[in-house]
C-alpha cells in the first residue's frame, strides 16, 4: 500500500509540475490530457493487477493492496541498537581521549559487532586517526582497547 501511495503521489506531483511548465496555447490542453491519463493509470493500476490475477473477491484485492506489513517493533529495535552502539562509541572515545591525552576531535571510534546466540557481541574496534591524532602511539591505543574491551583494535590513518 505504501509503495502504491508513493507512486501515486509522485505521478500527481510530476504531472502538476509538467502542466505548470508546459507551453501555453493549444499544446497546453494536450499536456494536461496526457498528465491526467497518467494519473488515471496510476490510480487504477492495483485494479489491473487484481483483474490480471483472476481472483475477483474483494478480500483478495484488499489483501493485495495491504500485503506490505511494516514491522514497527523491528524498526524500533534496530534504531535503538544503532543508538546504543553510537552512545557506547562516544563514551569509549572520551575514555581514550582522557587516558591517552589525545584531542577528542582528532580521532573516531567505530565498534564492529557480531550476533551470537541472538545476542550482539563486540568483535573489534576501529580507530581512525586524523590531524594531530596521527602523532598518538598506535600500540598504546590498541593495548588500551584490548585491555578495556577484550577485542582486537585496528588503527587507520585518515
Amino acid at each position: 500500500m505504501r509503495e502504491y501511495l508513493l507512486t501515486l503521489a509522485g505521478v500527481v506531483i510530476l504531472s502538476g509540475v509538467i502542466t505548470m511548465l508546459g507551453a501555453d496555447g493549444g499544446v497546453k490542453k494536450y499536456i494536461r490530457l496526457i498528465c491526467s491519463l497518467s494519473v488515471l493509470c496510476a490510480l487504477i493500476s492495483p485494479l489491473l493487477v487484481w483483474a490480471r490475477e483472476g481472483n475477483y473477491s474483494f478480500d483478495a484485492w484488499r489483501d493485495m493492496i495491504e500485503n506490505e506489513e511494516i514491522d514497527y517493533d523491528e524498526i524500533y529495535k534496530e534504531s535503538l541498537k544503532k543508538h546504543e552502539i553510537k552512545t557506547a562509541e562516544n563514551a569509549f572515545k572520551y575514555s581514550i581521549s582522557k587516558e591517552l591525552s589525545v584531542n577528542i576531535s582528532d580521532f573516531d571510534v567505530q565498534f564492529h559487532t557480531v550476533t551470537k546466540n541472538n545476542k550482539e557481541e563486540l568483535s573489534s574496534v576501529t580507530i581512525t586517526l586524523r590531524d594531530r591524532g596521527v602523532l598518538a602511539d598506535p600500540r598504546r591505543m590498541a593495548d588500551f582497547v584490548n585491555s578495556s574491551l577484550g577485542c582486537p583494535c585496528m588503527i587507520l590513518y585518515d
